[in-house]
């Protein structure tokens, strides 16, 4: 599967460049979904909450039952492993100094 290309070149971008058409398309939904998929179910459910549904640390950890700082913590490892898991399918996140 050929990688994708996100990163956006030191060029100044086209002015009619909407940067969402660049990293939110089917394929890039499809890797996130893929991604979000393999978290195990503690991680994956405090994302759904927080990243997705919006709520805050504290009406998540109402919902899940557990301390705010458990929220903060699998709310970091989940992140981490989709960032990595994102990298790994060829995506760059972030800037670039």
């Amino acid at each position: 599967m050929p990688k994708p290309d996100v990163t956006i070149p030191d060029a100044e971008p086209p002015a009619d460049l909407v940067i969402e058409d660049v990293v939110v398309g089917e394929t890039f939904d499809a890797t996130v979904q893929s991604a979000l998929d393999h978290l195990p179910d503690r991680f994956r459910r405090v994302v759904e909450l927080v990243d997705i549904d919006g709520l805050t640390y504290q009406e998540a950890d109402d919902v899940l039952g557990v301390p705010t700082g458990t929220v903060m913590s699998r709310l970091h490892r989940a992140r981490k492993r989709l960032r990595t898991r994102l990298e790994q399918r060829g995506y760059r996140l972030g800037v670039e100094a």
